[in-house]
């Protein structure tokens, strides 16, 4: 039997309740795991070059070997 790995979540946002809260909140309510990458407004230069369209919050999905 072959068992498939499962996709993993990176989600980042700033370190505070907002946009990413019902995204936090939707995670916890289906019982996924994922790691909540949190950051300063003073560290947000060092995220938003990775931000599609320079926003947050955004999340990362790793499957397969593959980030998308």
């Amino acid at each position: 039997m072959i068992l498939k790995k499962m996709a993993e979540y990176k989600l980042y946002y700033f370190d505070m309740r907002g946009r990413a809260e019902i995204i936090r909140l939707l995670f916890a309510a289906v019982g996924q795991k994922y790691e909540d990458v949190r950051f300063s407004m003073a560290k947000w230069p060092e995220f938003k070059p990775k931000a599609p369209f320079g926003q947050a919050p955004f999340i990362e999905i790793i499957e397969g070997g593959k980030t998308f």
